[in-house]
């Protein structure tokens, strides 16, 4: 099945929309209405689960370059798990692994928080490398996952001057105690990647354009992200998830 009319137009307005920002943002607000949109096609989950695993693995070599400069022996963790990551969800893809093994590899096996903690008294890990191991994680969570919606703690999650907090409802509790606190439909892609919920996406774009240590994207390496992601990214998965359906 080839990418549909409605699809390609979607893309180009997103495409047209991305191109006239200010900053080129393409937060996760305006990503969850495209993932619906996926939602409501038979063969649009399929074609997202690609597109996460050909997302994470744009990004992986930006960890990859960090890390080969790094001893296993200073770790704790095994410094190769994302690209086992992508591994497994490509397995799951192709139907040579079942979801419930990745889903319970990408929920139990590898936590980010862990691996900043683990070089930070050493040497700070940069911000785009940190989303870039992310991405390949979420990738696979993305994959694996039964009911898959990578976006359902966005209404319901709020930053302020603590951290993140998240629950039913909290958004607008957290607003009316702290005023300049930022409820997550509002959040930059660099914001919702940093509170450890995001979609693949928005890790991987804050991988590609933010740099070291800053959470400032740079607005010309995002839209160059973004204009990857909707031209060449999204029509190559669905190339994949037709050429792999019956997996």
């Amino acid at each position: 099945m080839a990418i549909t009319s409605e699809f390609e137009n979607e893309l180009q307005k997103l495409l047209t929309g991305l191109t006239d920002h200010p900053t080129h943002e393409y937060g996760p607000k305006q990503r969850q209405k495209l993932f619906y949109l996926f939602k409501s096609d038979p063969f649009g989950m399929l074609v997202w689960r690609w597109l996460a695993f050909i997302t994470a693995r744009h990004v992986l070599p930006i960890y990859e370059v960090f890390a080969s400069e790094l001893n296993q022996n200073d770790w704790y963790f095994n410094l190769k798990f994302p690209r086992r990551s992508l591994y497994m969800a490509k397995k799951v893809l192709l139907g040579k692994e079942q979801a419930q093994v990745g889903y319970d590899m990408a929920n139990g096996a590898y936590d980010p928080k862990d691996f900043d903690y683990g070089w930070r008294a050493l040497r700070p890990v940069p911000f785009n490398v940190y989303q870039a191991s992310w991405a390949a994680s979420m990738a696979l969570l993305e994959v694996s996952a039964n009911d898959l919606d990578p976006f359902r703690h966005l209404a319901n999650i709020a930053f302020y001057s603590d951290g993140f907090t998240i629950a039913r409802g909290i958004s607008k509790d957290i607003q009316a105690t702290y005023p300049d606190s930022i409820p997550g439909e509002d959040f930059t892609d660099a914001l919702w990647a940093e509170s450890g919920h995001s979609d693949t996406a928005a890790a991987a774009s804050s991988a590609w354009a933010c740099e070291g240590l800053s959470r400032e994207p740079d607005p010309n390496k995002l839209l160059e992200f973004w204009h990857w992601w909707l031209t060449e990214a999204i029509p190559q998965a669905w190339e994949l998830a037709e050429t792999h359906k019956s997996a």
